[in-house]
């Protein structure tokens, strides 16, 4: 489970391990940044932890719980306001055959972020047509991303191999 105890900038996130069966909580991981969303890659046993505020990814070991570093997604902007802001992670894929992650981020434009998940380093940024590229689904049979988004064209295919956007659909009114 990933928690963030508040959104104050400072503020840690945890990744609480439950037992599947009673849901007693067995381990507490502290990680730099405030915890959203999860992807595990079970082949390497590694935990991705979408630092949701932040616009980044904590990498975990699953099993010691061992937080190994941060991979950097996001890029702060500045506002009309004058205020700098990050753009935010919403959805954690993990793609095992190929050991990538993807990650969404609701915002106006939308981005998705592909990661390689051996070098721990971003490989493609892709700025949707639209806002709030938030839900995602892999489909490794076909190697490709399906994300969905705000407005027109509200489901985006993605070749995660090239980093582009190959279709777009409409879910209509």
């Amino acid at each position: 489970v990933a928690t963030a105890p508040s959104f104050d900038a400072a503020s840690p996130g945890f990744v609480q391990r439950l037992d599947a069966r009673s849901l007693q909580l067995l381990q507490t991981v502290q990680l730099p940044r405030r915890a959203f969303a999860l992807g595990l890659n079970r082949v390497t046993n590694t935990l991705y932890v979408g630092n949701t505020l932040d616009g980044s990814l904590t990498v975990v070991d699953a099993t010691s719980g061992i937080v190994k570093g941060q991979i950097q997604l996001g890029v702060a902007e500045k506002k009309a306001d004058g205020k700098e802001s990050m753009p935010h992670t919403r959805k954690v894929i993990v793609d095992e055959k190929r050991n990538r992650v993807f990650v969404t981020s609701p915002g106006n434009p939308g981005l998705v972020w592909i990661v390689d998940g051996a070098k721990g380093t971003l490989t493609h940024t892709i700025r949707s047509e639209g806002p709030w590229t938030a839900g995602a689904a892999y489909d490794p049979a076909a190697n490709r991303l399906y994300v969905s988004q705000g407005g027109q064209h509200e489901i985006l295919a993605i070749d995660p191999d090239a980093g582009q956007v190959v279709g777009r659909f409409s879910t209509g009114d």
